[in-house]
């Protein structure tokens, strides 16, 4: 075979193969972008709704905490319960810290997964 006409049909097999290969790799490449996209998406929904039922739960039991210590003393629109020096139940509040720490523990490796984007 004439070196010329072996060197057009390695270039011709080159190109077929590249016009083969490189949408079915740019596809999987594509394919892996959506899914990173759409859970980093869903990851991150997840981490506000979380963190925002996290808060109500927490101010539900500080709400409950006042309620069940039978208020007496002047209401102020709720700020007189809270501003005093009222003793809370040390059970709850123990309850509420742990919530606070473990949520906290939580989001942070979630976040740190978002910005990894897996």
């Amino acid at each position: 075979m004439d070196a010329s006409l072996l060197i057009g049909m390695v270039s011709a097999c080159t190109a077929l193969v590249a016009w083969i290969v490189g949408p079915i790799v740019a596809l999987n490449v594509a394919k892996r972008q959506f899914s990173a996209t759409a859970i980093t998406s869903n990851r991150h929904k997840w981490i506000e709704t979380l963190r925002d039922e996290l808060a109500e739960l927490i101010s539900l039991l500080a709400t409950a905490l006042i309620v069940k210590s039978k208020w007496k003393n002047r209401w102020e629109e709720g700020r007189g319960a809270m501003n005093s020096d009222h003793a809370l139940e040390a059970d709850t509040e123990a309850d509420i810290r742990t919530i606070v720490e473990l949520a906290q523990a939580i989001l942070k490796r979630e976040w740190q997964r978002v910005k990894l984007g897996t």
